[in-house]
């Protein structure tokens, strides 16, 4: 649903930043956006101990430089990906200020200073709004306020019509894929309505139509794709 304004902002040359749960289409939807402009799809996915070579580039002892794809994509042109960008550091994303500053005419990198290009795209992923870690994403951490103030913001929903077709692919009897989607919703509502740390994602969607085609019983389905290691008091029916 959010498709629309993703693209014309991106079009407009304003830097996104995608904030969505797990499973939600953020880094397919930027393929889109990319594949709409007529630009090419850069990404890298970050990590904890994600360093700044990854991101601009290192000379080797025999003096070649070695590019990236935030390289490629500022000089060449193209949509510039960092997907999970909540689990890098804020120092190292500090470093990304000027990347992310619309401003910039050029950028330093270890073989010199490269001009932007003018088809040049910035789009970041998150789980979360850069604030650090949730009771559900433990593992995020919390990006600098001047980083994050160079970024529009979009709430990725989840799109229950694509879950929805999707499962249905996956199943050849339609009546228990309608039943086994309520029950995926039933759990969804009540994760919402009750606060509780766990998140049901399309693919647990899919993994778990999957199993029932496969043959496996509806409660070890609800076990292996949607309560997974949580507590009886969590799973007690409301």
């Amino acid at each position: 649903p959010q498709f629309e304004w993703c693209l014309r902002s991106c079009a407009s040359r304003m830097n996104l930043f995608l904030v969505g749960g797990a499973g939600t289409g953020k880094t397919y939807m930027t393929k889109q956006i990319a594949k709409a402009l007529g630009i090419t799809h850069y990404m890298l996915s970050c990590t904890a101990d994600m360093m700044r070579h990854d991101l601009f580039g290192f000379i080797d002892a025999g003096g070649n430089y070695h590019s990236t794809p935030l390289r490629r994509a500022w000089e060449w042109g193209g949509l510039f990906v960092i997907d999970e960008v909540d689990l890098a550091t804020a120092n190292l994303m500090g470093g990304v200020n000027d990347v992310a500053n619309v401003d910039s005419e050029d950028l330093e990198f270890p073989d010199g200073r490269i001009d932007r290009h003018p088809e040049f795209r910035l789009i970041a992923c998150a789980n979360t709004i850069g604030e650090g870690a949730t009771s559900t994403y433990r593992g995020r951490n919390a990006l600098d306020g001047a980083f994050l103030d160079r970024f529009v913001f979009m709430d990725i929903e989840l799109d229950e019509a694509i879950e929805t077709r999707r499962v249905l692919a996956l199943m050849s009897d339609e009546t228990r894929a309608v039943s086994w989607l309520a029950i995926v919703r039933r759990v969804r509502q009540n994760i919402k309505q009750y606060a509780l740390p766990m998140i049901v994602t399309p693919r647990a969607a899919m993994h778990g139509a999957q199993l029932l085609e496969l043959g496996m019983g509806v409660t070890s389905v609800v076990t292996s794709t949607l309560t997974r290691g949580c507590t009886d008091l969590t799973c007690t029916a409301k």
